[in-house]
């Protein structure tokens, strides 16, 4: 039978699952799963947007309940995290897993605490709650775990995996690809070019026009993508299903110096909606989720005034690094 959520049933949750305490969060996690297994190659990215959507709806919702099992308590906004994937977070896992296990090639999909973290995970044109991704790389000679990211002001690096998740960030969620051999190709030839940039002196540097034309220079998501397109020969494009940007805040785009138009992009929050990639685990910080929540709902009303002509803020100035 064909699961069908809308919106207003997200809203009413029944408070059942409220009640039903971690089994609460499980029951969520499963809605969510059973919608992503509707997401097949060739459907539309319209029809694909709305489930997409109804995703995002469930997760607030993980958000909510998480935050009312924990007490509605909060950290300071300059406290970290614990880390992540231990006892000191939530972690939901995949119902056919046992345990959270890290394997090269695998994604993370995560949300960062800053001011621009959160613009990321607003500014498409479907709502998200994700900032940032990256591959992880396992070195066969020695079992090390190194994490492949493009960061904004620094490229693209390489750096122990294990920093990542002593990082202090409140929401990430692994995933890992069907192929497992394409998926460890993937994640070497990442590793294997980043360092030979890095070693030249002439890291790989963050695209800066959003519009994926080659591998020059790439964002978070687009890093991940490249080692599955390239080790795949171009039978393997992640994400399945791309968001757009320029729809909902067509004078962000004007503010920011880009076109305006309706663009593809690779986003982070993209993966969670591709059918190839199988959600393994999750791991949240309940007392710092609503700092996000809270964020999102600043970010977006000033997003909507800069529409509605109510403000007149130059966006510029805060992302004037992601400029050519």
């Amino acid at each position: 039978m064909k699961l069908t959520i809308t919106f207003l049933s997200l809203l009413l949750i029944s408070s059942s699952v409220f009640a039903g305490g971690d089994s609460g969060l499980q029951d969520l996690m499963n809605q969510r799963l059973a919608l992503k297994a509707q997401l097949v190659p060739g459907m539309s990215q319209a029809d694909a947007a709305k489930i997409k959507i109804q995703i995002t709806a469930l997760r607030y919702q993980e958000a909510q309940l998480g935050e009312q099992l924990s007490g509605n308590q909060t950290r300071g906004l300059n406290d970290k995290s614990p880390s992540a994937f231990t006892e000191g977070q939530n972690i939901i896992l995949n119902p056919t897993e046992n345990s959270v296990t890290f394997q090269s090639g695998d994604l993370l999909v995560v949300r960062g605490q800053s001011i621009i973290s959160t613009i990321i995970a607003n500014v498409a044109d479907t709502p998200s709650q994700f900032s940032h991704s990256f591959l992880i790389y396992k070195d066969p000679s020695d079992g090390v775990m190194y994490a492949v990211e493009a960061l904004m002001d620094k490229g693209v690096i390489v750096h122990p995996f294990q920093e990542v998740l002593d990082e202090g960030m409140a929401h990430l969620v692994l995933f890992r690809y069907q192929d497992p051999v394409l998926a460890n190709a993937a994640a070497k030839y990442d590793y294997d070019r980043a360092k030979a940039a890095i070693a030249s002196g002439k890291p790989l540097q963050y695209a800066n026009s959003l519009l994926l034309t080659n591998y020059d220079r790439v964002t978070c998501a687009e890093e991940c993508r490249e080692g599955f397109d390239i080790m795949s020969n171009g039978a393997v494009k992640l994400p399945m299903f791309e968001s757009t940007i320029g729809a909902k805040f067509p004078n962000l785009m004007k503010s920011l110096g880009l076109p305006p138009m309706v663009i593809p992009v690779q986003w982070p929050y993209d993966f969670d909606s591709d059918p190839r990639l199988k959600e393994i685990a999750e791991s949240r910080d309940f007392e710092r989720t609503f700092i996000s929540r809270s964020r999102d709902q600043v970010v977006l009303s000033l997003l909507t005034w800069l529409e509605q002509g109510v403000v007149g803020q130059d966006f510029s100035k805060y992302v004037a690094h992601l400029k050519a």
